[in-house]
């Protein structure tokens, strides 16, 4: 893979060499297992039967070829933004003056999620159209320079419940429930952002610890009924955690937690400041995700909203788990966005 310069943009193709991917399959088939959970299904986490079959299909029968010949399809790109390697996809449109789209994820998002009809509407390309994966990060550039965007498409925006209004609709009845609920499974995020540094050495040395610490965290925010794998398929999943294996970036794709969390935390759980208050055209689409705001709770950090989805299906991962949903909404927003 090439390596990017101070100032540069280069081509690359991803290539793993045989050896990689023959030592991974030797670490899977290693492993040293736990005893059984004690609870129920999924409470104390990923079931011991559950992984030991997800683990014996990666070693046997799991294709990361298959990954390698789509990726080869597309114009990977990396660029150097502040000392790092960043990797990217341009897929460019057939029309040379449409409005250019910036998709960004987050963890343990990753390339393989990205839609490939995610087109919004033909519009001039005068700025960029931006969709955020997450809100506060990407929305506290917007606060910043909210010139250089045509808008944003976030999924879900991040605000706080106005807990002054009384009279609350059935939505937002249902987001404080999930909010409350969702408290339960985030511990995984205090490890993250407070010692990402001593979990990032069993990630980076087990295969299948690594599987198992996404796979719990994709199965406990996806909206399926009961069976993740009916949503996502192994082979999926599998995509995902291969990617972060490979690179070896376990440990630093969750530090993006220690660097961002307090933010988004706050954002979260006070009203915005003055200054916080996002003013570019926003489109949003709430999946059934945690959180799940209302329109009115968010118009008072979004001051221009000018879309607003409640798609059917799909939860946090909603562009990995309902790609065409996802397009749909995309679609919509900055048909919305763009209009004058």
């Amino acid at each position: 893979m090439a390596h990017a310069g101070p100032m540069d943009v280069v081509p690359f193709v991803v290539s793993v060499a045989p050896a990689e991917l023959d030592e991974l399959r030797r670490r899977v088939r290693a492993t040293r297992w736990p005893d059984p959970e004690t609870g129920s299904g999924w409470t104390q986490g990923v079931p011991l039967e559950t992984m030991r079959e997800l683990a014996r299909y990666w070693a046997d029968e799991y294709d990361w070829r298959r990954l390698e010949r789509r990726l080869a399809g597309l114009d990977q790109l990396r660029a150097r933004v502040d000392g790092l390697d960043v990797d990217l996809v341009h897929a460019r449109s057939p029309r040379p003056d449409a409005t250019p789209l910036v998709l960004t994820h987050g963890w343990p998002g990753s390339l393989p999620r990205v839609p490939r009809r995610a087109r919004p509407p033909h519009a001039p390309a005068r700025r960029r159209a931006r969709l955020p994966r997450r809100g506060p990060l990407a929305a506290g550039l917007r606060v910043e320079r909210p010139a250089d965007d045509a808008g944003l498409h976030l999924t879900p925006p991040l605000v706080d419940p106005d807990l002054t209004v009384g009279d609350r609709t059935e939505a937002e009845r249902a987001d404080l429930a999930v909010r409350e609920a969702g408290a339960e499974g985030s511990a995984y995020s205090a490890v993250h952002a407070t010692h990402p540094q001593t979990l990032g050495y069993g990630l980076s040395d087990s295969p299948v610890g690594l599987a198992a610490w996404i796979v719990e965290k994709v199965a406990a925010r996806s909206d399926h009924d009961g069976d993740l794998f009916a949503v996502l398929s192994r082979a999926q999943a599998l995509d995902d955690v291969t990617l972060y294996w490979l690179t070896g970036t376990a440990a630093s794709s969750t530090r993006l937690y220690a660097e961002s969390i307090r933010t988004v935390e706050r954002w979260m759980t006070t009203p915005p400041r003055p200054e916080e208050v996002v003013r570019v055209p926003v489109g949003a689409a709430v999946f059934r995700d945690n959180p799940r705001p209302s329109r009115r709770w968010a118009e008072r950090r979004y001051a221009d909203i000018r879309y607003w989805g409640t798609p059917e299906r799909g939860g946090h991962f909603a562009a990995w788990e309902q790609p065409e949903i996802y397009v749909r909404e995309l679609r919509a927003s900055f048909r919305a966005i763009l209009a004058d």
